[in-house]
């Protein structure tokens, strides 16, 4: 009787076991399809417009991301760039992220003048969404071509690093709270001067808190000796060195969160 019981036991065991297994399984694909769809969400071609070279990158540090970045064709010659990072990782900051994405899409097309004037109707939606401990840091920026300008209204986020023609290096500063936190929160547009071989850089925070095995951060101002004198570097190829450096730099251990960046560049239309 008692081999037969434990018998009983161990199937019992082995049953469960294969159910737990299943379960892992089934929830995996779940995440793994939920991430290709995240993925999806991220621009998939070059924005058709003449004197615009972009690339951008965004590599979650588990399978869904909270990071997101975007750029569309306003109008002929205006090109609406941005980019976030939701507080939290997973599938509640995925959802968070595809949400912001999609009201931006539709809000941008009724304020081309004023990226601040976008964020403050985005912050509104999504502080009506939002639980109080949710928010989003963005940078949204307007790039108007034709008059080599450039808008932007920043949201709590890391100042873009603009890399000018000779090599040198400075941030575009602006100031705001982070999306979702309070309604009616206001933005100012910084307009800056965009005009040939300059580049724009905009990235999360993985770039500048990356740590070496001694517990120091790359910081912004790492981040920055960087960046400067590589104005020669295409946007792709300088993304690419992004990436490579501070992998480098956080050692055996890389980066422990959502690494995203986007590089555009303006170059004389002919």
């Amino acid at each position: 009787m008692v081999t037969i019981s434990c018998l009983a036991a161990s199937a019992i065991t082995s049953e469960e076991r294969q159910k737990d297994q299943l379960l892992q399984q089934a929830v995996q694909a779940d995440l793994d399809a939920a991430s290709i769809v995240q993925q999806s969400l991220l621009p998939q071609n070059d924005p058709d417009m003449q004197g615009i070279e972009i690339a951008g990158i965004s590599k979650p540090y588990r399978g869904i991301g909270g990071d997101f970045y975007d750029f569309f064709v306003l109008s002929e010659s205006l090109l609406g760039l941005m980019i976030g990072d939701v507080s939290g990782k997973g599938i509640p900051a995925g959802l968070m992220m595809a949400m912001a994405h999609s009201y931006l899409r539709v809000i941008a097309k009724d304020h081309l003048d004023s990226p601040a004037r976008a964020m403050e109707i985005l912050n509104n939606l999504l502080e009506a969404e939002f639980e109080d401990t949710k928010f989003i840091t963005a940078a949204y920026i307007i790039i108007d071509v034709k008059n080599h300008v450039a808008k932007l209204a920043n949201a709590g986020h890391h100042p873009p690093i603009f890399l000018k023609q000779d090599g040198s290096v400075e941030e575009v500063e602006s100031g705001g709270l982070p999306l979702g936190i309070m309604d009616d929160s206001e933005y100012d547009d910084v307009e800056f001067q965009f005009d040939a071989g300059n580049q724009l850089i905009l990235f999360t925070d993985a770039l500048v808190e990356v740590q070496d095995e001694n517990s120091n951060l790359l910081d912004t101002e790492g981040l920055m000796k960087l960046i400067e004198g590589k104005q020669d570097k295409t946007p792709q190829e300088l993304i690419d060195f992004l990436f490579k450096e501070t992998m480098e730099y956080g050692g055996p251990e890389g980066v422990d969160d959502d690494w995203t960046a986007v590089i555009v560049r303006y170059s004389e239309q002919n």
